[in-house]
């Protein structure tokens, strides 16, 4: 079974373990990635394994198939470790923890999503920030709030006004009071 150069992406089907009687398996240069299924070492018969240029990550599993084919079959693929390669698992002494190279383990960072989200706190700050600190623009903001609510829902605009006269009173007869005080 040759699957090569063919642009796959994704993992390796888990499936190709039960297909016993497979001697071949090809599936290099391709942008596959995560592990490789532990059901392949259970491949007797299987006597060619390439699965080099990919993006895979994780331990090879451990049978006597797998590891018996040469590190050449696992080749330029980052995340891999264990037999038959010499790169054992676990956190080598050459790699970091934040290499981007390994795809594997989700430590990428996509910086479209975080330049949107920068984007949106720093135009959100710009206007909120004003609004708290400036009396005059958060009058002037809230006025035209209720301009426009006033249009788009006319009995707002009656509300409002019943409420404020109301009110005037009230302060006038406050206002006054501290005067004669």
């Amino acid at each position: 079974m040759n699957f090569s150069h063919n642009a796959f992406t994704g993992p390796i089907p888990s499936f190709l373990g039960d297909l016993r009687a497979l001697e071949s398996i090809d599936l290099s240069s391709n942008g596959l990635r995560g592990e490789i299924p532990w059901q392949l070492a259970n491949l007797n018969f299987l006597s060619v394994l390439n699965v080099s240029n990919n993006k895979l990550a994780g331990p090879i599993p451990t049978g006597t198939q797998i590891q018996s084919f040469s590190e050449s079959s696992f080749e330029n693929n980052v995340g891999l470790c264990g037999p038959p390669l010499k790169t054992m698992c676990g956190l080598s002494p050459g790699k970091k923890d934040n290499d981007p190279l390994d795809t594997g383990s989700g430590s990428i960072i996509n910086w479209k999503h975080i330049s949107v989200e920068v984007g949106f706190i720093f135009g959100f700050g710009i206007v909120i920030v004003p609004l708290i600190y400036c009396k005059r623009w958060r009058t002037w903001y809230f006025e035209r709030i209720d301009h426009c609510l006033s249009r788009l829902v006319p009995c707002l605009s009656l509300e409002t006004r019943n409420q404020g006269r109301r009110a005037n009173p009230n302060q006038r007869r406050r206002g006054s009071r501290n005067n004669r005080n």
